[in-house]
């Protein structure tokens, strides 16, 4: 079941906050679809976390806009995250091995963005190809 005014969705017993990555955005982000689990199975605690994660996406979104590479929209994504994973374990304790398969996601998810970010290319080298273009006709 799914709430659009919060973009909230039940997977299992868990519900979840998604958003659909606009088009223009999605190399720079590297996904179609945010979609972040609010750890709860209680509806109502399930509103009250969509709200800032909805805006933290929303904060990473529009500065991915103002973002003039995709080098420096990764940059400010994995800042973002780094940030999140903070709060989140300052928040709520695990155990090593919590930690230790945390810290694996988490990195297997920046070299993904890292890699996304890499393929595009800068706006100097679409420059400097379209002058190289016009030169040769």
């Amino acid at each position: 079941m799914m709430i659009f005014s919060l973009n909230i969705v039940l997977r299992g017993r868990i519900w979840h906050w998604r958003k659909a990555v606009p088009v223009a955005l999605r190399s720079l982000i590297g996904k179609r679809e945010w979609v972040q689990s609010l750890h709860t199975t209680d509806k109502a605690v399930a509103r009250q976390r969509a709200h800032a994660v909805a805006m933290r996406v929303e904060k990473i979104l529009s500065d991915a806009k103002r973002t003039a590479s995709p080098e420096n929209a990764a940059k400010a994504w994995k800042t973002a995250i780094l940030r999140e994973d903070l709060q989140d374990r300052i928040s709520r304790p695990r155990s090593h091995s919590d930690l230790e398969t945390e810290s694996l996601v988490i990195t297997d998810e920046l070299e993904k963005a890292t890699g996304a970010a890499a393929r595009q290319p800068t706006p100097m080298n679409l420059a400097r190809r379209d002058a190289f273009q016009e030169v040769l006709r």
